[in-house]
């Protein structure tokens, strides 16, 4: 069965009910007896009709006044205007309703009506306002329950999303290929020289060190990331030799700036995966640090025969972003290819 016809029968149950109860009670107290709905076919019917045409207006009014922006977003606000405004619109089809009863079914003029029915009028008017304040309170709490409940769901995905993001980053520093490259080094410099060998091994060390530290981190420090990216410069100025220059933007270490852990490394990484450098044409990657941003840029070679997409590290960097700012990551080409991510302050 879908959804609204559920929600819709859930309407009708509950307008039956309070209706009835309503009804038989005001009957009761007017004649000190109960109405008989089996032998006066056309009063339930009535009861009935009446009961739910307001229960469903009520229902979907209610819903309208609490999806109003600057009502929904203020929580005393939207209670108290929900009360209001509902028993309003309830007030209002009760004096029509009294009105069509009294010009067609009835040969009293309004005053006389009035005069005659004003305890019963006034018991009408008092037990649809406790109706709707109890109506409104329970739908208050059910909504704000419910919005508490989406906060903390939407938290939890936003938590898993996080960890999925910052494991991706992880995973790709421990890959095969990326292991191999830095053992194909060791191996060739324990024979060359030992010495450069025992160094390179510390690097490396420091680099991992890094990365498993900052594993479970969403942000870290700048100067953090700059003194693992010095670390990684030194694997790689090893392993390119004068094919690849890495020129290091200056910062205050002091500084509050922040960004996701691995981001450098990623955008330096990609810059060596998708150039080839020679003797001849020496790639340049420098990386330049503002109080806004953190750019790398690099001149542009003849890219490799094969090589990873590069959208999978962005995409990784961009989500991660989007946890913390509303900034964007810029992405320029011309005769260089330059990435800009935005550097975050701490608040504390």
């Amino acid at each position: 069965m879908p959804a609204w016809m559920i929600k819709f029968a859930k309407i009708i149950v509950i307008s039956t009910i309070v209706g009835f109860l309503l009804h038989i009670y005001l009957f009761f107290s007017e004649t000190a007896q109960f109405p008989n709905y089996i032998s006066d076919i056309s009063l339930g019917l009535l009861v009935f009709l009446f009961t739910n045409i307001i229960g469903t207006v009520l229902y979907f009014f209610n819903n309208a006044v609490n999806n109003i922006p600057f009502i929904s977003e203020k929580a005393n606000l939207r209670l108290i205007s929900s009360i209001s405004l509902n028993y309003v619109l309830l007030s209002s089809l009760l004096v029509l309703s009294f009105t069509v009863h009294i010009n067609w079914f009835s040969n009293t003029s309004p005053v006389d009506f009035i005069a005659t029915n004003t305890e019963l009028l006034y018991k009408v008017f008092v037990l649809s306002f406790a109706l709707v304040f109890l109506f409104v309170i329970i739908d208050f709490s059910v909504r704000s329950y419910q919005k508490f409940s989406q906060i903390k769901l939407n938290a939890v995905k936003s938590s898993r999303e996080q960890s999925d993001l910052q494991l991706e980053a992880f995973k790709s520093q421990l890959s095969p290929h990326y292991l191999f490259n830095n053992l194909n080094t060791i191996s060739l410099l324990v024979y060359k020289n030992p010495d450069l060998s025992e160094k390179y091994i510390r690097k490396l060390s420091q680099t991992y060190d890094y990365i498993i530290e900052t594993n479970k981190k969403d942000l870290v420090k700048l100067h953090e990331e700059m003194e693992f990216i010095k670390a990684y410069k030194y694997l790689l100025d090893i392993r390119f030799q004068d094919n690849l220059q890495i020129n290091l933007g200056s910062y205050n270490k002091d500084n509050k700036l922040l960004l996701p852990p691995l981001s450098v490394q990623i955008l330096i990484e990609n810059a060596v995966k998708h150039n080839s450098p020679t003797d001849e044409n020496q790639l340049i990657v420098d990386i330049v640090i503002s109080d806004k941003y953190l750019q790398v840029k690099n001149n542009i070679l003849r890219a490799p025969s094969k090589t990873d997409s590069f959208k999978i590290g962005l995409n990784n960097i961009r989500k991660r972003y989007k946890f913390h700012t509303e900034k964007e990551i810029i992405i320029e080409k011309t005769n260089e290819f330059s990435i800009k991510i935005p550097l975050l302050h701490n608040k504390n």
